[in-house]
């Protein structure tokens, strides 16, 4: 079994987005990531997928390696992580994938 991560917070809503020249930028920080979700694929897989993949950034594997990767992300500063859906497959598997992401990964984030 994966060792257990230490629940934390990640939030698209961390804080406001400031608005006007009036806003002090040391009152607002918040650190986005965007990387392509490939649930149940491992780095060999990838690799045969081609140049499309190469050098992006990716989160794969099982919920355990997903949670993982996801947390290096959150250690290191990280509020807002963005999951694109296009390499999910057809709409079916998006759901299945999400579903899983939803129930399996998210949680250790909140």
């Amino acid at each position: 079994a994966a060792p257990q991560r230490t629940p934390r917070t990640i939030s698209s809503h961390a804080s406001p987005r400031p608005t006007g020249s009036s806003v002090d930028p040391a009152e607002f920080r918040q650190r986005s990531a965007v990387a392509l979700l490939l649930p149940g694929m491992t780095e060999e897989q990838v690799d045969a997928m081609g140049e499309f993949m190469a050098g992006r950034p990716k989160v794969l594997g099982t919920p355990e390696q997903m949670i993982d990767t996801i947390g290096q992300y959150a250690d290191s500063g990280t509020d807002e992580f963005i999951v694109p859906d296009f390499t999910l497959g057809p709409l079916e598997q998006r759901k299945t994938s999400m579903d899983m992401f939803i129930n399996e990964v998210a949680p250790s984030f909140r």
